[in-house]
């Protein structure tokens, strides 16, 4: 949820989707409650960037008041259609920012026809690729038996020990992913403590497809 872009002072709440740093600022895209993006900059110089970065890791909620709205300048740089959002502003970090971490459950789901982007998902489903290297993480194609097809991306310490043996039709258990649907895909973070093998497999064969899609903006 946020305030309206003629706000001074705003507050917003949302899933951890993405996080950008650089030398002079750190961008995190979150996700609200009905699925919109929005974007939160902190600038370097800003003595609450340290406690805001330490928080905003992919697939924490968080809650953050006293922030500044400030429109995007569109001739300089157009972060509505970057960063895909329907808002024409971003809320900037200040100094009396007050910064919370807010407790949310997961929703157990049997396929993906039931997510939504910036849910918190429990699932099981098999892998229809191998783990691929993606940064600092691993990537991979999913199905959840009923051809429908997501992309998980997993993340966090000693991620290749644990997902080295697993390989095409293997059965994998999420206790915890953020979804983001962007474009035709659905992606799936992970943090690595909150994925496990199974037992079970299957042949993976059918044609996957993504069956909820989301329409670029334009």
């Amino acid at each position: 949820m946020a305030l309206p872009c003629g706000s001074m002072i705003g507050y917003c709440c949302g899933v951890v989707q993405k996080v950008f740093k650089t030398n002079t600022k750190t961008t995190v895209i979150m996700i609200c409650e009905g699925g919109e993006k929005f974007v939160v900059t902190g600038f370097s110089n800003c003595k609450k960037i340290v406690e805001f970065s330490s928080v905003a890791v992919e697939g924490n909620v968080i809650s953050v008041n006293c922030l500044k709205v400030q429109r995007f300048d569109l001739d300089r740089f157009n972060g509505q259609k970057i960063y895909q959002t329907k808002l024409n502003f971003e809320f900037i970090l200040l100094q009396n920012s007050i910064i919370k971490i807010v407790s949310s459950g997961t929703k157990f789901i049997k396929n993906f026809k039931e997510m939504c982007s910036g849910g918190l998902f429990e699932f099981k489903c098999f892998l229809a690729s191998s783990f691929l290297d993606f940064g600092d993480g691993f990537c991979a194609i999913v199905t959840d038996g009923e051809k429908n097809r997501a992309d998980i991306f997993v993340h966090g310490k000693n991620v290749k020990p644990k997902l080295a043996l697993a390989n095409c039709g293997d059965g994998l258990n999420i206790k915890k992913g953020v979804v983001a649907i962007e474009d035709e895909c659905i992606n799936v973070k992970v943090n690595i403590e909150d994925i496990s093998l199974l037992d079970t497999k299957t042949d993976v064969v059918e044609l996957l497809t993504t069956p909820i899609k989301k329409k670029k903006i334009v």
